[in-house]
């Protein structure tokens, strides 16, 4: 579900186990590019746990590049190991593996998404990040990168 107002957009993905949202903010200085807060809820029976991640300037074709990879996944019921999306400024990374998919009726699929946050630099030491894997359908991807892309298209000037 995207939740917006003119300048600000959630777009969340629903895995078993978590979810993850981007929190995105069109740049008034940049129009290709983004400001994306990558946020992972985790869920158990009595409490919720968040993980906030840095923010990340990702351009307009980068997400487009995540929806054709989310698309390619979901439609060809395929993903090499080691096939990962990752935007430049690495903020966060996404992956697909253990594929219970049939391209013929994806929404009924399933596919486990692997997801990391960036939650931090240290000078010397590099990124740390935190991150989550659990199952997904291919109706919850299809609907969150669809949702990518509205955001990415109808706000272009």
């Amino acid at each position: 579900m995207v939740k917006s107002n003119q300048q600000n957009f959630e777009v969340s993905c629903k895995c078993c186990g978590f979810s993850v949202t981007f929190a995105i903010q069109l740049c008034e200085n940049d129009a290709n590019a983004l400001d994306v807060l990558p946020v992972l809820q985790f869920r158990t029976n009595d409490q919720t746990t968040t993980v906030y991640g840095c923010r990340a300037f990702v351009s307009r074709s980068e997400i487009k590049r995540l929806v054709d990879f989310i698309h390619r996944t979901v439609a060809t019921s395929t993903c090499s190991r080691g096939d990962v999306f990752v935007p430049l400024e690495l903020g966060f990374e996404i992956a697909f593996e253990d594929f219970d998919f049939d391209s013929s009726t994806p929404d009924e699929s399933e596919v486990t998404m692997c997801m990391w946050i960036n939650v931090g630099y240290t000078e010397g030491v590099g990124r740390s990040y935190a991150g989550a894997r659990g199952i997904v359908s291919g109706r919850e991807l299809t609907r969150f990168s669809l949702e990518l892309k509205n955001i990415i298209e109808k706000d272009a000037t």
